[in-house]
């Protein structure tokens, strides 16, 4: 390893030395390649379960027709169907650099594949349609119960998701917000929903007729959206419900009507931004810079396999840094780090001493950078390749071939993760826990109603 980018602001020519999964000190070293250490990338805003859905064309009749094509081609709800999904999506998140993700788990089935990957970030268990309150706090219970299961290596952590305000009664929206506040073992449950993503959403504030109201229909769905005030918005009805908050992750957020984006700002609330997917749909231009500017956190997530091309970060980087020149390589490489760990991880998203050894082991096409700017340009220009995804300082995807999972660093794996981890060859340092999570059952397809499904 020739140089540590341990953050937007601090590129140094050194290793990385991990012991305990975590890091223990960034060490001087020769540069010997043109291969650096970087942040882990955070996945915000993903849905892993449906990585085999792929090829839906482009939605030129609109979201809600895309959405109907979506769910013929991801065919009937099988739990099985869905947990091969996840696995895709797990190796394809592992094999570009990400180490946490905010996955939208639709069924309850994924987690326990997540989870068993060695990823760490927010297993959000999606909640909405026609099943009562009284059904989804029985379900949301047992789904918590399942992550007991999980090895204590795990680094996965349960969280909530109301799907939308068009797909989601507000009483499921203040029974997320309870369970969250109340919490497992102590901690709080993080919440992310989809919000202000149409301008068909924001007609039915207006109450008028469009073409998501059709869907609900056309579908046997309950209609559960009653607007509070003709002249609301999504993200103020949201706050008016109380659930918009520090807790809460803001899926898209395209389209704030004024006063939003300093609404969004007071409560605290993160954005994800989904570049790629927001061109797919064409959506006009995302107000990421307002969100900035205003000081609204904002990480990056590449949604699904069904609305992009792959479920690369370094790919959502890249196109925003061609996309977007307003937003500088530093602001860009934050979004995809510090911002996403902030929220999902509780993590300073850095490679700093003490922190999880959550990195990406790169090689610049174009030779080991001389400084932080080049650094950083590299990284968001896509001029590098990944090389090794560590998580907790455990290899979980090795130059071009998935590991299978956490495991510790052994003899077995090649020189170069020994060395550019700092760790001697003979000993290494076993993850906490020393094991991988087991798989929970999956959810008997009876049980559930007629929901629409998410993307």
């Amino acid at each position: 390893m020739g140089a540590v980018l341990a953050g937007p602001d601090l590129y140094v020519r050194g290793a990385v030395e991990v012991a305990g999964g975590r890091v223990a000190r960034i060490g001087a070293a020769g540069a010997r390649s043109a291969v650096f250490a970087i942040p882990g990338l955070r996945n915000a805003h993903v849905h892993l379960d449906l990585s085999g859905v792929r090829g839906v064309p482009r939605a030129t009749r609109g979201f809600a027709a895309w959405v109907v094509e979506m769910m013929r081609r991801r065919g009937p709800f099988d739990p099985a169907a869905l947990q091969r999904g996840a696995a895709l999506g797990v190796a394809e998140a592992l094999a570009t650099g990400t180490t946490s993700v905010g996955d939208i788990d639709s069924s309850g089935a994924a987690a326990c594949v997540v989870a068993a990957s060695g990823l760490g970030g927010v297993s959000f268990r999606e909640v909405l349609g026609a099943r009562d309150d009284a059904a989804w706090r029985t379900e949301v219970g047992r789904w918590l119960a399942g992550f007991d299961g999980f090895a204590p290596s795990a680094r996965l952590r349960p969280g909530l998701s109301p799907h939308a305000p068009y797909s989601t009664r507000p009483s499921l929206y203040r029974m997320c917000d309870e369970l969250g506040e109340g919490g497992v073992d102590g901690r709080r449950l993080r919440r992310t929903t989809h919000i202000a993503e149409t301008h068909a959403e924001a007609a039915l504030f207006r109450g008028e007729e469009n073409e998501l109201l059709e869907l609900l229909r056309s579908v046997g769905a309950e209609v559960p959206f009653v607007p509070a005030a003709p002249a609301m918005s999504p993200i103020e009805w949201l706050e008016d419900l109380g659930s918009l908050s520090s807790e809460m992750a803001l899926a898209h957020a395209n389209h704030p009507a004024a006063g939003d984006v300093e609404r969004v700002a007071e409560s605290g609330a993160t954005v994800v931004y989904c570049p790629r997917s927001h061109a797919f749909f064409e959506h006009s231009r995302h107000p990421v810079r307002e969100y900035l500017d205003a000081g609204v956190p904002v990480a990056l997530g590449t949604d699904s396999r069904a609305s992009n091309a792959s479920l690369s970060m370094f790919d959502e980087l890249a196109y925003l840094r061609a996309a977007r020149p307003d937003l500088r390589p530093a602001e860009l490489l934050r979004m995809a780090t510090e911002a996403g760990a902030a929220f999902l991880d509780g993590a300073p998203g850095r490679l700093d001493v003490g922190q999880p050894a959550d990195l990406v082991l790169v090689e610049s096409r174009t030779g080991l950078p001389d400084d932080l700017d080049e650094a950083l340009e590299a990284v968001v220009s896509g001029t590098v390749s990944v090389i090794a995804t560590l998580v907790s300082g455990v290899v979980c995807h090795l130059s071009g071939r998935a590991v299978g999972g956490p495991l510790p660093l052994t003899d077995a794996l090649p020189e170069l993760c020994s060395a550019a981890c700092g760790r001697p060859r003979s000993g290494p340092a076993p993850a906490e826990g020393g094991s991988r999570p087991s798989l929970a059952p999956l959810p008997d397809a009876a049980e559930r109603g007629p929901d629409l499904e998410s993307r």
